[in-house]
């Protein structure tokens, strides 16, 4: 068996080969960086529902919140006229004249 080596043929055989595992290496490397695009996309995704999540559970409190200081606020509102009612009545009283009275009250 005589074999004859081609060096021509044995140079383009081995370019292919690095010209395979060039393209090889690139298409690796483009799906490490999109996996890591994905990879990021997602954690922003994760952190802005948790960011809304936060947003509305604040929303929420300060509307309970101003619920509470609504109706405080009318409530005290109706202690402070019924006082004052309270106080005009009171003081109309200890000034009313009567008319069989001996002597006046104040």
């Amino acid at each position: 068996y005589i074999g004859i080596y081609d060096e021509e043929k044995s140079m383009i055989s081995l370019k292919k080969e690095a010209e395979a595992l060039d393209a090889t290496q690139a298409v690796d490397d483009l799906s490490a960086v999109f996996s890591k695009v994905q990879q990021n996309i997602m954690t922003v995704r994760h952190e802005l529902s948790q960011s809304t999540r936060y947003i509305y559970k604040d929303f929420l409190l300060s509307r309970s919140n101003n619920n509470y200081v609504q109706w405080w606020s009318v409530l005290q509102c109706i202690v402070m006229l019924g006082t004052g009612m309270t106080q005009v009545y009171v003081i109309r009283r200890m000034f009313r004249e009567r008319v069989n009275a001996s002597k006046p009250r104040c």
